[in-house]
């Protein structure tokens, strides 16, 4: 952010506030949304997680159970 301010505000900013309404629609149907984004996208005041906490979400941690079982599949 310090050393490439026009980078920063066209990697992060841009694209945060880009994806902002694409989020909050997902929140208006019945179906189950997941998002992936880069670790960039959620910290600090320009963060997605930030955008939608001023706009009124409340934003949580989700307690995963470590003891889960996950199945990850690659290409075939």
């Amino acid at each position: 952010q310090q050393n490439d301010p026009n980078s920063y505000k066209q990697i992060i900013t841009d694209r945060n506030n880009d994806w902002l309404p694409k989020v909050e629609a997902m929140f208006n149907n019945d179906k189950n949304e997941f998002v992936l984004v880069g670790v960039a996208h959620l910290a600090g005041q320009d963060s997605l997680l930030t955008l939608l906490e001023n706009k009124g979400y409340k934003v949580s941690l989700v307690d995963i159970d470590s003891t889960a079982d996950i199945t990850v599949r690659g290409a075939e």
